[in-house]
């Protein structure tokens, strides 16, 4: 952990700049978005190393005075509950139906968190929300046309959207750099969750790309690479993986000053 990490408690006490608030209904919290509450979103391609680095993230802010809440990702839920999607088994209206719903359930869970660490955290101290995923990672599984009649069935907008969230942290798939770790076929992730990923490395770069591309348009948006060690003190001794996950909460340090500034 940095030392930028040691005073953020402290120094990023009462922001200077407006709250991010969606003007929405789905945008926004039952209770208004609160000062000090900053959602963050991890998004990448597939074997990004997301969940590991949700986990990391905890371990590393916590202790230094920033409690972190983490919203899951909004589809495995629904998979998981059985509603799962058939891209090519459906047709346009019920992709409509499907991932209006998925929106609504990602933009719940999140308000709803945000709700809880506001009523939970009144000393203006900052408060980090991680999304595992976020609404806008939708547009980059459907075509432009589905994901207009999307926003028009929620009453949302592009920018909206953009707004309620503090910053993006884009992972690099492994299949960037780290080619050697790419896992693919019915694996399992690097907590040993039990996971199925039919993406080939030529695939999953692919789907980077989109999802890279689709959160173009936000101010505090961050990319974190495969890097390879180098030969100084620092970290000739740490993996890339390592490294990229100290890389990532370098990025929420700096989304957090760019809040804050």
């Amino acid at each position: 952990m940095t030392s930028t990490a040691a005073s953020l408690a402290s120094r990023i006490a009462a922001p200077h700049a407006s709250p991010i608030v969606a003007s929405r209904r789905l945008l926004s919290t039952t209770k208004g978005q609160s000062e000090n509450v900053f959602r963050i979103v991890l998004t990448g391609g597939p074997c990004s190393g997301k969940s590991s680095a949700l986990s990391y993230l905890q371990k590393s802010l916590v202790p230094h005075g920033i409690p972190v809440y983490c919203a899951p990702e909004a589809a495995t839920l629904l998979n998981s509950a059985g509603a799962k999607y058939d891209p090519d088994g459906t047709h346009h209206e019920q992709h409509k139906a499907y991932q209006a719903s998925l929106c609504r359930l990602q933009l719940a869970l999140e308000n709803n968190l945000t709700d809880i660490a506001a009523s939970y955290h009144h000393n203006k101290q900052a408060v980090v929300i991680l999304c595992d995923r976020g609404v806008l990672d939708n547009k980059g599984y459907m075509s432009s046309e589905l994901w207009q009649d999307v926003l028009a069935s929620l009453g949302m907008e592009e920018a909206s959207i953009l707004e309620h969230y503090a910053g993006v942290i884009h992972m690099d798939t492994a299949a960037k750099g780290a080619l050697e770790f790419y896992k693919s076929g019915d694996t399992v992730d690097d907590d040993g969750n039990p996971v199925s990923r039919q993406e080939t490395p030529e695939q999953a770069r692919a789907l980077d790309d989109q999802m890279w591309n689709v959160w173009q348009g936000h101010a505090h948006h961050y990319r974190v690479t495969n890097r390879k060690p180098d030969n100084n003190n620092n970290n000739k001794n740490t993996n890339t993986f390592d490294l990229k996950l100290q890389d990532t909460v370098r990025a929420v340090e700096q989304i957090l000053k760019d809040s804050s500034s």
